[in-house]
């Protein structure tokens, strides 16, 4: 019968570690990493002969230092400034010379990640159908369907309607990982400064669109403003550079269907906020 305990053979080849798609390194107990695999150098685009002696902290740009927990997730930003999100397994043990060291191993889980928002709408029961991957939010035919619905209401019962128009120009183009994870926190503050009866969705690629029922030029004046003060704060406190976005509110006329509000609000946009 094999002993369990004994490592196989096959898997103490050196090809199988330069082959897996799982960073490795080991290091001294003073974190200096004295050995890492082609993966883990390719995770974050730098040479081997720049990773042997680095501090796995400095070298990772991780601050606070990595926890002492023996399992946890770090986001960082590889040498090409691609953002990174990292599962990592640590652990301790012995070399042959009885020398402590620290072995980890780093599984890229970026993908993951970037779909929680979508992930945690489907748990809380939302149709997947009716979402946007990028932003969490509706999807376009999910957005104009609930528009359309709404000037229906409005026309039934003569009640205000309002909508905002959100443009962020430079958020186009939804491969690039910095895009999507701005999209996402920018619909997730637009989404934490309306009231529960307002509606966000994403008409496209960086462009979003609330409906805001029961409101007036007056109110939808106020929500813009309100929407438009904590874009500007999160965009400061996170000190984007590519933070730029414009704006548009109009007040529901009653002779427009929802394809005319949405003209109306994607005529020349009249505000601009850096």
């Amino acid at each position: 019968m094999a002993d369990q305990n004994k490592i196989p053979d096959v898997l103490q080849q050196e090809s199988l570690l330069n082959e897996i798609n799982v960073g490795i390194t080991t290091s001294n107990m003073e974190d200096i990493i004295e050995w890492a695999n082609p993966y883990f150098c390719n995770l974050l685009s730098v040479s081997l002969e720049e990773i042997i002696g680095s501090s796995t902290t400095t070298l990772m740009d991780v601050d606070p230092l990595l926890p002492e927990s023996a399992n946890f997730r770090i986001k960082l930003k590889n040498h090409e400034n691609k953002e990174l999100w990292l599962a990592c397994v640590q652990k301790r043990s012995k070399d042959r010379e009885q020398n402590e060291k620290i072995v980890r191993f780093f599984t890229d889980i970026s993908d993951l990640q970037r779909r929680q928002p979508l992930r945690n709408m489907v748990s809380a029961g939302y149709d997947v159908t009716r979402l946007d991957a990028n932003t969490g939010t509706m999807n376009r035919r999910a957005i104009i369907q609930e528009l359309n619905n709404q000037i229906s209401r409005s026309r039934r019962y003569g009640n205000p309607l309002s909508a905002i128009l959100l443009q962020f120009p430079l958020q186009t183009d939804m491969e690039n990982e910095d895009q999507q994870a701005f999209m996402q926190s920018a619909a997730s503050n637009i989404n934490a400064n309306l009231r529960w009866v307002d509606i966000i969705g994403c008409l496209s690629p960086g462009k979003l669109l609330v409906i805001l029922p029961e409101s007036d030029a007056s109110a939808v004046a106020q929500a813009c403003e309100k929407v438009e003060s904590g874009l500007k704060s999160m965009i400061k406190d996170k000190n984007l550079s590519n933070g730029d976005f414009e704006v548009n509110y109009t007040a529901w006329d009653k002779h427009n269907d929802a394809d005319e509000l949405i003209a109306k609000l994607e005529k020349p946009l009249n505000q601009k906020v850096a």
